[in-house]
Parts: structure tokens; C-alpha cells; sequence
């Protein structure tokens, strides 16, 4: 649209000053000379003043030319301005969090062009691919499953190259489909040394599963809560939690094994009010079914809280030792 608009200043610039210029051409080879009445008999019957009737409409359109001539620049110089008034600021890739936040790509298929789009962010991300794109051998009534085992596969991939060849204490896990909250970073950023210090903790997300407009608080986006459900959709676990959950990591449907009592330990999770990210792919493994029904409903946060600015102590367990039944 930009360009079309430029396009169409610089059009119609030229048109108007070709327009003018015919125009006073026009006008100055019509006009007669200053102090006389027209007369095309006199200029024929004197060739002096012939000869200096048109040197003087030759150094009037002269002068009159330098004076369109100003007048085009003045166009390109407006042009130029209305350009950069125009002009949408842009946000490079993944502007300054390379050192704060490293991203790793993770690509779980073969897809050339997918490849490509992750290849053109250069050394803002890493990327890495899976290495056994072949189908997983599952039972014949678990053969409509066939994505989820493929998903818990990579999932499984996915942590163990974080934790073990990236050697990271700590990691943010999103999906691909998934769009987050201007504040997604800063929420993190203030919810890691709470994770890290609380042994009552095993996880923050970003995802509020019952963030529908008529079931919470839209005027307390700083609101968090604790939680004994696991949210998934954004979150963030520590190495240690790898180390316990890798051994035992399922076949197949990861988050409903995730949420097991035996896994969570009567540890609690940190959710927000609103949530900090919200999924907009209606297709996938669910077959459509909970995004209609439900996920198309819940609401990104718009509002930027300084979570680093908060005092997030009401999060902490009860007692030091509340819920810590983890191996050290």
C-alpha cells in the first residue's frame, strides 16, 4: 500500500508540473509584448521585432523554467518527507534478545520451505532437526494417534538437545503455533529466580486455560496465580526437571502424562490471570474440536505489567520446605 501511495505522489507530481509547464508555454507564445497591443501584421512587416519578440518569450520561458524546475524539486523533497511519514516502522527479527534470550528452532519435518524460513533469520537462532522424521510403530487402535506419539518423539528430542548439548539450566518452551503477549519475556524474566528459589515450584506458564472474558479479571493483568494443573502453551521448566522426567518421558500424549499425580509431586505451577499467549491454529492433532469449542475464546494480555518491578513473594509456598518432595 506504501508503495502504491508513493507511486501515485510522484504520478501525479509530474503530471501537474508537465500540465503547468504546457500551460505557461502556452500562455507566453499568446501573450502580447509588454507596452504594445498583438499584432501579427507589425511582427511580419518588421523582422527586428520579430527576431525580438522571440528572444524575449525565449528568456521568459527560461526563467520560467528554472522556476518549474524549483518547484519539481520541492515536489521530490515533499515526496521524500511524505515517504518517511509513511514509512511503517519495522521491528528486525527478534531484536535484541540474541543475548538475553537465545532461541533454538527445533524443526520436526522435512519441509524444504519451512527450512528456509527458519534458515533466513541467519545467527539470531539456532536451528536444529530432527533426525528420524519415519513414522512411529504404534498399535492398529492407536493408529489415529499417530501425531501425538510423532509430538511426545520430538518433545522428548527437543529438551534433551536443550539440556544436555546446549547445556541451558533453564528453558521457555513454545510452540510454533502459538502468538504471545508484549509482555512475554518481561513475565518470564520475573517468574525464573521465583521458579529457581521455590522448591514448592516446578513450572510457570504463560497460558491460562480458563481465560475467557466472563471467568476472570480483565483490570488485574499482573494478577498470577498458583496452580496444581499443568497449562502447557509457554512454559518454563529447569534442567533438574528434565533430569527426573526424561528416564520415565511417555510414548505418547506427554501433557496428559505431565499432569499425572506422580509427576507433579504436589509441586504447583505459576499461571497468570490473562494469558500471555494464546494458540490461532484451528488445525492440528485435536482435529479442530477444542478450538472451536473453547481456545478460539481466551484472550491475549494487551497491557505491559513490569513483572521485574512487582513483588511476586505471595507466590511462595507456604514454608521452605512446602512441597519439596523432589529429588535435590
Amino acid at each position: 500500500m506504501l508503495k502504491k501511495q508513493s507511486a501515485g505522489i510522484v504520478l501525479w507530481g509530474t503530471i501537474l508540473f508537465v500540465a503547468w509547464n504546457a500551460l505557461l508555454r502556452l500562455f507566453f507564445w499568446t501573450r502580447p509584448a509588454p507596452g504594445r497591443p498583438p499584432s501579427d501584421s507589425s511582427l511580419d512587416d518588421d523582422p527586428a521585432s520579430l527576431t525580438h519578440e522571440v528572444i524575449r518569450l525565449a528568456q521568459d520561458t527560461e526563467v520560467e523554467l528554472e522556476r518549474q524546475q524549483g518547484l519539481l524539486q520541492q515536489v521530490r523533497e515533499h515526496h521524500a518527507q511524505w515517504r518517511q511519514r509513511l514509512r511503517v516502522p519495522t521491528v528486525g527479527p527478534l531484536p535484541h534478545r540474541m543475548g538475553l534470550y537465545p532461541i533454538i528452532v527445533n524443526q520436526d519435518c522435512g519441509h524444504e520451505e519451512t527450512a528456509q524460513v527458519i534458515a533466513s533469520y541467519s545467527s539470531a537462532i539456532t536451528h536444529t532437526l530432527q533426525p528420524d522424521l519415519s513414522n512411529v510403530t504404534v498399535s492398529p487402535d492407536h493408529h489415529k494417534f499417530q501425531s501425538n506419539y510423532k509430538i511426545t518423539q520430538h518433545y522428548c528430542w527437543t529438551l534433551g538437545q536443550i539440556f544436555h548439548r546446549f547445556k541451558f539450566s533453564a528453558a521457555v518452551v513454545v510452540e510454533d503455533d502459538l502468538e504471545v503477549a508484549p509482555d512475554f519475556f518481561e513475565y518470564f524474566q520475573a517468574t525464573y529466580p521465583m521458579l529457581r528459589a521455590d522448591p514448592s515450584l516446578w513450572c510457570v506458564s504463560a497460558w491460562n486455560n480458563n481465560n475467557k472474558e466472563q471467568m476472570v479479571d480483565s483490570n488485574k493483568p499482573e494478577l498470577l496465580y498458583r496452580t496444581d494443573f499443568f497449562p502447557s502453551l509457554g512454559w518454563l521448566l529447569l534442567a533438574k526437571l528434565w533430569d527426573e522426567l526424561e528416564p520415565k518421558w511417555p510414548k505418547a500424549f506427554w501433557d496428559d502424562w505431565i499432569r499425572r499425580p506422580e509427576q507433579r509431586q504436589g509441586q504447583a505451577c505459576v499461571q497468570p490471570e490473562i494469558s500471555r499467549t494464546i494458540t490461532f491454529s484451528r488445525k492440528g492433532v485435536s482435529h479442530e474440536q477444542f478450538f472451536d469449542q473453547h481456545l478460539k475464546f481466551i484472550k491475549l494480555n494487551q497491557h505491559f505489567v513490569h513483572f521485574t518491578q512487582l513483588d511476586l513473594s505471595y507466590l511462595r509456598g507456604e514454608s521452605p520446605g512446602a512441597g519439596d518432595k523432589r529429588k535435590g
